[in-house]
């Protein structure tokens, strides 16, 4: 019996600096059931060419047109264009997955049915590749899901999901930077989510960039208002009221140098294992 694909769906634009690492630990997967799918949203640096570095293996497929429609319309894309798989997975230009990532979320995935998304918890590093922390993903779906309105527990670029899950519900353009979150909060009563407690992504931490983060928090708050019934709702003044309190400590933390501040209280002290276990990854994909 044929083993189950994998869509992993990669949106990119102007990730020359570490569009490399992240399609080499595609190809690093200890799991050879994928297919990448690239999919470029303008870029105007040497993104595509680089990428096309790596287009000798048949299972990368690099999708190019010229326009920039944005995140959510690519992951649309992403979705109706890997029909051919079972599974859908995110990954960004930026991030790293560990080796056995897919393999882990095939068999997670495979063994229980119920579930819809799986996502992991995520080392966190930063420019240079140091590790910096790490965030853990709560294993249940109530744990996920206690403050659906504050946010779900689950890194988005480490998720890996039911196709047909994904195209059921799709991702939202009014959602913009707000996207897997919104789509989580559209899905969730109807939904399984869960996370794999070991680390299998390091995700590349950039700091506060403000104005996307104001724009992601407002987009938020009308995420809420469309799921919950209107602006008027107790649930959308309370996420309104939190999402305020989350911008002006951002505001604050702006000031040069303050960021890392904010940053680190979201996450853990780095166990020595997964340091070590973290500088080997690192060094097999940065080339």
């Amino acid at each position: 019996m044929a083993r189950p694909s994998v869509c992993v769906a990669m949106p990119v634009r102007n990730c020359e600096a570490t569009i490399e690492p992240a399609i080499r630990s595609i190809l690093g997967q200890t799991y050879p059931h994928w297919f990448l799918l690239l999919l470029d949203d303008g870029s105007t640096d040497r993104t595509v060419a680089l990428a096309r570095r790596y287009s000798i293996d048949e299972r990368v497929q690099i999708l190019v047109d010229g326009r920039s429609l944005g995140i959510t319309a690519r992951l649309n894309q992403a979705i109706a264009s890997g029909a051919s798989a079972k599974y859908f997975a995110r990954m960004d230009g930026d991030d790293i997955s560990y080796p056995e990532r897919l393999e882990r979320q095939v068999t997670t995935l495979e063994a229980d049915p119920r579930i819809d998304v799986l996502g992991a918890s995520i080392l966190v590093f930063g420019p240079s590749g140091e590790g910096l922390g790490w965030r853990p993903g709560p294993p249940t779906h109530e744990e996920i899901c206690a403050r659906p309105n504050s946010g779900f527990k689950m890194a988005h670029p480490s998720w890996c999901g039911r196709r047909a899950w994904f195209e059921r519900y799709g991702y939202d353009k009014r959602a913009f930077g707000c996207e897997d979150q919104d789509l989580l909060r559209r899905a969730w009563r109807e939904s399984r989510f869960s996370n794999l407690p070991e680390i299998l992504l390091g995700y590349r931490e950039h700091g506060i960039r403000l104005a996307a983060t104001l724009r992601t928090r407002t987009n938020t708050v009308c995420s809420v208002a469309r799921t919950e019934g209107g602006w008027m709702r107790s649930v959308t003044l309370r996420s309104g009221f939190e999402q305020t309190v989350k911008s002006i400590a951002e505001v604050a933390a702006w000031i040069p140098g303050k960021d890392e501040m904010v940053l680190r209280r979201r996450r853990h002290p780095l166990r020595y294992a997964d340091r070590v276990r973290w500088a080997e990854i690192w060094r097999l994909n940065r080339g």
